[in-house]
């Protein structure tokens, strides 16, 4: 988006600001609350635009954030859509897991809400040695296959995908995670997911299924 000298920010960006909501979690407009104006932006040169709005379902503030952003004399030019600083919750069925499983799922996506990626990669690898142990353990292979079987069906290029297998199967006690890009962790997660829904979520509801027959 390239915004003129003196052009109207909000009126730019007000048509086009819907985003899931991270406190209701409904994809709503955001309606726009606060913007800097463009002598502030001119003065001070964020390298992103800070936004305040509201959510029209919710009525909760919701604070988004510019990609990049790159200054002229006469103009100013934004890098890919407004995002919000805060990612919605993860919506799954955590109560079907065990209870081990379930304590490390959460902080598992809390960490991911709070995009502390560092962190996200060490729970990922230690759920996966939980996710072992609840299923008896000697299961690592069949997780390491489910993983597999996943990344075909999403098509992971393969320096992602040796990164995700690496995070979860190969760090050693003590071993720093390799960092990760804001993709890659939302990979790590989708991969994670589909591994909890595989191997707890979907046999927990086939048998309640089967019970209620």
């Amino acid at each position: 988006m390239q915004l003129r000298a003196y052009d109207d920010l909000s009126e730019c960006l007000q048509a086009g600001v819907s985003r899931r909501c991270p406190h209701c979690d409904v994809f709503a407009q955001m309606h726009i609350q606060h913007l800097p104006s463009w002598e502030q932006l001119q003065a001070n040169k964020p390298a992103r635009i800070a936004v305040i709005s509201q959510c029209d379902a919710c009525r909760l503030p919701v604070f988004l954030s510019s990609g990049p952003v790159r200054y002229e004399a006469s103009l100013i030019t934004l890098d890919g859509p407004l995002e919000s600083v805060v990612k919605p919750k993860e919506a799954f069925a955590i109560r079907l897991l065990p209870p081990t499983v379930q304590s490390l799922t959460e902080e598992l996506f809390a960490c991911y809400q709070q995009e502390q990626w560092y962190a996200l990669a060490l729970l990922s690898n230690a759920l996966i040695h939980a996710c072992d142990r609840a299923l008896g353990g000697q299961q690592r292979l069949a997780l390491f296959n489910t993983v597999a079987d996943s990344a075909a069906l999403i098509d992971i290029d393969d320096n992602n995908l040796r990164l995700c297998r690496r995070i979860l199967f190969d760090l050693e006690t003590g071993d720093s995670p390799p960092p990760l890009l804001d993709a890659q962790a939302a990979l790590l997660i989708a991969l994670v997911k589909d591994l909890l829904y595989q191997h707890f979520v979907r046999p927990a509801e086939l048998k309640t299924t089967a019970h209620n027959a």
